[in-house]
């Protein structure tokens, strides 16, 4: 029986205008797996001082946050918060049909994210420079 379940069938037996205090149990092994997971996920990178992001396409430290929709200015790529563990997949969204493995092999050949971002783009400051 899932938790969904026993839920519906717990207030069934209460009955209305009832309170019930709700105790979950959680394994905490089974937690620290879940957070082991999550944190393969997690590849962000930030300026060792607290600076601005790594944009995910061309590793330039451009972007006040992530995931958030930011035009990189060095790359022209719009970041949806898309990262190495998914770098493959072409999201639905403002990168139309371009993975971000596509978008990096583009900015390696042309400096930008695709052709059409050409006249958008301009080279990292020293600050921006990427750190990996």
């Amino acid at each position: 029986m899932t938790l969904a379940e026993r839920l519906r069938r717990c207030f069934a037996l209460l009955g209305a205008g009832r309170r019930a205090v709700l105790v979950l149990h959680v394994d905490e092994a089974e937690l620290e797996a879940k957070r082991a997971a999550v944190a393969t996920l997690v590849n962000v990178q930030r300026d060792p001082e607290g600076g601005p992001f790594a944009c995910p396409c061309c590793a330039s430290l451009t972007l006040p946050t992530r995931g958030q929709y930011e035009l990189c200015p060095v790359c022209f790529r719009e970041d949806e918060g898309q990262d190495d563990h998914d770098a493959d997949l072409v999201r639905p969204g403002p990168n139309g049909s371009l993975s971000l493995t596509q978008a990096r092999a583009n900015y390696a050949a042309l400096g930008a994210c695709d052709r059409a971002s050409l006249h958008r783009v301009r080279s990292p400051t020293p600050q921006e420079r990427p750190t990996r």
